[in-house]
């Protein structure tokens, strides 16, 4: 849901039917567009399919380092040859630069897709930076529910509703940071004492005009307000 930054009212940006089929893009990316139960074995299949592909891509670099080390023959694989003997060199030629050239980002990528599908793989980012990699949170699907009044609430009593939370985000990014694009909030666990709010006063592609609002949710009071320059290494990264 996307909200007018001035009067907070809802509104719909952007043509519904593409939004569907990229929403339906990603699902078969991530896990054949599968649904329920079925989501997590689809899911585990992808995230072993890519694992596969990262070996593929790091043996086809290792296999194409020559076996002589010499700059003369890293350059002839390195460099497009412009004016090959024959075909079976221009062929040759055209196999070594273009593998290398076009595995070495493909590796990158893929080995970022294997931090998202397995924990072993993302705590190993947190500890090439000397942080404590934090707890995934499980989804729970008693975690929400409505009421009468068509207000989103928790399932703690104590707790405010979203609705009202997020009336406090933005009044407190008003007062604070003043002109905001979009505000988006992460659904906290079913016990956690805070709700974090995400705030950009950019179209995307600014992160230095992004920040992260915490509110306590019992009485909408702001607990910290963050952005790039207080970020982690690794966070700032990402």
């Amino acid at each position: 849901m996307q909200l007018n930054p001035y009067s907070g009212e809802e509104m719909q940006v952007g043509s519904t039917g593409l939004e569907n089929f990229f929403s339906a893009v990603t699902g078969w990316h991530r896990w054949f567009n599968a649904t329920g139960e079925s989501r997590a074995f689809a899911r585990s299949i992808t995230g072993t399919s890519n694992l596969i592909f990262l070996f593929l891509i790091l043996s086809g670099i290792y296999l194409w380092l020559p076996k002589t080390w010499h700059w003369a023959i890293f350059k002839t694989r390195l460099l497009l040859n412009t004016s090959p003997a024959n075909s079976k060199v221009r062929d040759l030629n055209w196999h070594h630069f273009f593998g290398i050239w076009c595995a070495l980002p493909l590796a990158i990528i893929v080995a970022t897709a294997t931090v998202f599908n397995y924990s072993w793989a993302n705590n190993l980012v947190y500890q090439v930076y000397g942080e404590e990699a934090p707890q995934r949170r499980q989804a729970n699907a008693n975690q929400l529910q409505t009421d009468t009044s068509d207000n989103v609430v928790l399932t703690n009593t104590n707790y405010m509703s979203l609705g009202e939370l997020l009336y406090s985000a933005k009044q407190i990014t008003e007062q604070r940071l003043g002109n905001w694009h979009s505000i988006s909030i992460n659904l906290p666990d079913e016990n956690a004492n805070q709700v974090e709010f995400g705030i950009n006063q950019s179209l995307g592609g600014q992160p230095q005009k992004q920040f992260t609002l915490s509110i306590d949710r019992t009485n909408a009071e702001m607990l910290n307000l963050t952005s790039l320059a207080d970020a982690t290494p690794r966070s700032a990264s990402t």
